[in-house]
């Protein structure tokens, strides 16, 4: 797909064009919407299972004999449940967002880095660092390269492509992006158990339970 589009940018030229009738793209369009299409058809498919299980599980419990049948009934179908694939794509999809944010931030950062030194350059602004505030002056920055890496990764685990190694590389870099942050809250003392550190803590939490839970699964 992406030497396709590469093509498809070769053939319309450095000037670029606005015609969306080329065949290469017409046939891009075209797999897309084939891929939409069977992603939704499986959905549906699954929903409507899911919901006529649902309806025997009530069912099933209704014409329960005592309240202990009913409550073995409801353990036996939460168990089950928890090894049910929506639930895990479910919280590997949350647990990437988390990743997806991080990555657009350090893109972010590098972004407004460039922008700012071009802003000032064109202005004639000046950016030293001031002795007075102890401001420290704004340069350029390398493209980061771990994050976009970090956002393939995340995507990978997401779609079952070798997730233990993805959710193992991105917890590797969880634990160097926020190192900082733990020394400073456990072992220094600078920076108080605030809001920002149980977050960067939980979101570490979650990851190894990721990571635990693809090594267990295989």
């Amino acid at each position: 797909l992406v030497r396709s589009i590469a093509s498809v940018r070769a053939m319309r030229g450095p000037g670029g064009t606005q015609d969306d009738t080329e065949p290469l793209a017409v046939e891009l369009r075209a797999l897309a919407t084939a891929q939409l299409r069977k992603w939704f058809t499986r959905a549906e498919e699954r929903t409507r299972r899911r919901r006529r299980e649902w309806n025997e599980l009530v069912a099933d419990v209704t014409r329960s004999r005592s309240a202990r049948d009913a409550y073995a009934k409801i353990s036996c179908a939460i168990a089950n449940a928890e090894r049910a694939p929506e639930l895990a794509t479910l919280g590997r999809f949350l647990i990437a967002v988390y990743y997806f944010n991080l990555c657009a931030d350090k893109y972010g950062e590098y972004a407004w880095r460039w922008r700012y030194r071009e802003y000032a350059e064109r202005y004639g602004l000046t950016n030293l660092a001031s002795d007075t505030f102890g401001d420290t002056a704004v340069t350029p920055s390398g493209f980061p390269w771990i994050a976009a890496f970090v956002v393939t990764c995340t995507t990978m685990m997401c779609q079952g492509v070798h997730p233990t190694r993805c959710s193992l590389f991105m917890l590797a870099y969880d634990a160097m992006d926020n190192i900082g942050l733990f020394l400073d809250v456990f072992a220094t003392g600078k920076t108080a158990l605030n809001e920002l550190a149980m977050k960067k803590i939980a979101m570490f939490g979650c990851t190894c339970l990721l990571v635990a839970h693809h090594v267990k699964d295989g």
